[in-house]
């Protein structure tokens, strides 16, 4: 299959809504969204192993090698070989993932610089896109960044050095994380080349599978219009209860959807583990009314509310609460310690107004406590609150 045409670098995103797509909220599920790409964002992709996400283990249910050829306007030839295109149903929660490579024929006549892999129409719900570091393949050559410009396409772009193929090479593996069960091969697949000797972009356009969602499924399209709870839980070290641009996000932190309000994390409530950055996000929710908290860690107190309400329209995407942290240990029981106590006693609060012990409000006990270690930092065994 040859490339026919060329691109210039300013149209290099084409607008493909072809299919609406959202995605959903999964509350059986305790896997780590660690690349999650909103719909119009761009995020950095930083590779994965088995070892590191043992939860993409499965079975390979497909694993075709699609001859492409792609030639300049000179008649130069810019890559010859195969895309590898593969799909592997996941052991435990039986929904599909979706990976790539590219693999240069031994007999290619020079070096290729691939700049970006479009998935121009997917038509599942994405949850997930990263690149695995273990395996086949050149460990130069993988994606940089990964986006989501449009409701039925996804990117990933090799970045500013592009991938280098010389003859024989291959990239490494790809993905898209899907919440799909069933897929077909009539989805489209863009890859672009540049020409070392023009300088132009060259794109070949193949037939590649794409993800399928059940219709009655929360998360299709046909179902209803999905929306997204965003937020963060960081370490607030002064504990004061607001987020400084010093203070930097927590990562492994589960925050939850309360949704029968019993302040309790059920089996049935939706959650997930914060990044490596410290953000939270909620895929497809549907519009309503829910209660976001965060599950408090043994050595740490609270210094904004556990719990935010959030209310959400149909098809929107919010700003969820964000929860700041602080290693009790760390709290330094001094003069203003004990004024920020006298001034909310009585009331409700966090650490960031008083509450020592994490019972939710400042009192008597909170006072004694301070009173007991002033001039030095709150003891390990300080209760927090659940």
């Amino acid at each position: 299959m040859k490339a026919s045409q060329s691109q210039s670098r300013q149209s290099r995103r084409p607008s493909t809504g072809e299919r609406s797509q959202t995605a959903m909220m999964e509350p059986l599920e305790t896997r780590r969204m660690m690349s999650v790409v909103p719909l119009g964002a761009t995020v950095p992709v930083g590779g994965t192993t088995f070892a590191a996400r043992p939860e993409l283990g499965g079975t390979v249910i497909r694993d075709a090698l699609i001859p492409l050829t792609v030639t300049d306007s000179a008649g130069t030839v810019l890559f010859k070989g195969n895309l590898q295109d593969r799909v592997v149903q996941e052991t435990v929660s039986h929904t599909l993932d979706f990976y790539q490579t590219l693999r240069s024929d031994t007999s290619m006549p020079m070096r290729s610089i691939l700049d970006a892999a479009r998935r121009i129409n997917f038509g599942g719900v994405i949850t997930d896109m990263d690149y695995r570091t273990d395996g086949l393949g050149n460990p130069n050559c993988h994606p940089w960044t990964a986006s989501h410009p449009s409701s039925a396409e996804i990117d990933f772009d090799f970045g500013p050095n592009h991938a280098i193929l010389a003859p024989g090479d291959m990239t490494l593996f790809y993905f898209c994380r899907t919440n799909a069960t069933s897929f077909d091969v009539n989805g489209k697949t863009d890859m672009e080349f540049i020409s070392p000797v023009t300088g132009e972009l060259r794109h070949s356009l193949l037939q590649t599978a794409e993800p399928l969602a059940d219709p009655n499924t929360p998360g299709n399209p046909s179902h209803d219009q999905r929306s997204q709870i965003v937020g963060t839980v960081w370490g607030d070290t002064n504990h004061d209860g607001l987020l400084d641009n010093s203070e930097t996000g927590l990562a492994n932190w589960t925050v939850y959807v309360d949704m029968n309000h019993n302040g309790v994390l059920d089996a049935t409530d939706p959650h997930t583990l914060t990044d490596a950055g410290g953000m939270y996000q909620f895929l497809g929710a549907p519009a309503g009314n829910y209660v976001v908290r965060v599950l408090q860690k043994p050595g740490y107190s609270n210094t904004t509310p556990p719990a935010g309400l959030v209310t959400l329209g149909t098809g929107q995407a919010i700003n969820g609460p964000d929860f700041g942290e602080v290693r009790t240990a760390a709290v330094h029981m001094d003069f203003s310690m004990l004024l920020t106590a006298a001034q909310n006693y009585g009331k409700d609060g966090t650490m960031a107004q008083g509450d020592l012990n994490g019972d939710g409000k400042v009192d008597f006990a909170d006072v004694l406590l301070l009173a007991q270690n002033y001039g030095h930092n709150l003891p390990d065994t300080t209760p927090t609150l659940l």
